[in-house]
């Protein structure tokens, strides 16, 4: 643990599962962008993960959780109440596979809580094993839909009475309104390998299901990958990605991306009714 000298104006908290391909890019676009302190929850992780959170001044404290269970919304829920000891502005809930940015949007906010209805997706470009934003820097844009998925994500004043719901989407018994907003938004690199994606769906999927939960997507891909497809669908996926980063949009390979994606057959529907009035880009972001 490292001693903080001055009241931080935004705490950061991580929960961290085997990300030491992501994590080091992901700390230091943080800190870059105004991220002063992190609390980070290490689950179980078996790589890297621990040291390159402990190499950080930044990272004032490190939860070693055993659980098994990927019990997303206690652990979380435990650093916000840990994080409200070091008296920020504002505590905010990052996964380990986002880059967010417009913080300073922050400045101009009254509300106790705010929700973050942004995110956009990269796909994976390469199928080797690693990780680089510079080179995974396309993305999709696809905002007119996504904010009417209740995909948000939370910032909120130091409370510790906050609960902080599944996947960071939204909190309980924040004192007021919660401001839902597009001016803070999030990179997201959900896949970034085959190896990764298997990791995340297959381990994923049995820790949620031994304590009565469930994510549709991550049920899709572990039911895939006992069925020998998965890698196949990835592949599928990652040339679909790259025919379009080369030749534009083309809306019959997006929308078997998004039905990789989406984990199921409402979410699928959902987007395609919106490929009907919308047309969503290409676009490329430099970290």
């Amino acid at each position: 643990m490292h001693l903080l000298r001055k009241r931080p104006k935004i705490v950061a908290t991580i929960l961290a599962k085997d990300e030491e391909d992501i994590l080091d890019h992901m700390i230091q676009h943080h800190i870059n962008v105004g991220i002063e302190a992190f609390i980070v929850t290490n689950n179980r992780s078996t790589d890297k993960t621990r040291d390159i959170a402990a190499s950080y001044k930044e990272v004032f404290k490190i939860f070693d959780e055993m659980d098994n269970t990927h019990h997303q919304e206690a652990h979380v829920t435990k650093m916000a109440r840990y994080a409200c000891k070091l008296r920020p502005e504002w505590i905010v809930h990052l996964d380990a596979d986002e880059f967010w940015n417009g913080f300073e949007f922050l400045d101009e906010v009254k509300e106790n809580g705010v929700a973050s209805t942004i995110a956009y997706i990269h796909p994976p470009v390469t199928p080797e094993v690693g990780f680089n934003p510079h080179e995974q820097r396309f993305y999709l844009d696809m905002k007119e839909i996504q904010s009417s998925m209740e995909e948000s994500k939370v910032i909120h004043r130091p409370n510790e009475n906050i609960v902080i719901q599944h996947g960071n989407h939204w909190m309980d018994n924040v004192e007021g309104p919660i401001l839902r907003t597009e001016r803070i938004y999030r990179h997201h690199y959900p896949l970034r390998c085959f190896q990764q994606m298997v990791t995340k769906a297959y381990v994923g999927h049995k820790a949620m299901v031994s304590r009565g939960a469930y994510c549709g997507r991550w049920g899709m891909w572990h039911d895939l990958h006992e069925e020998g497809k998965l890698e196949g669908e990835f592949n599928r996926i990652l040339g679909n990605w790259n025919t379009m980063i080369k030749e534009g949009l083309d809306k019959t390979l997006l929308a078997e991306m998004v039905q990789f994606y989406a984990g199921g057959p409402d979410g699928l529907e959902r987007v395609l009714a919106g490929l009907e009035t919308i047309t969503p880009e290409i676009k490329e972001w430099t970290p």
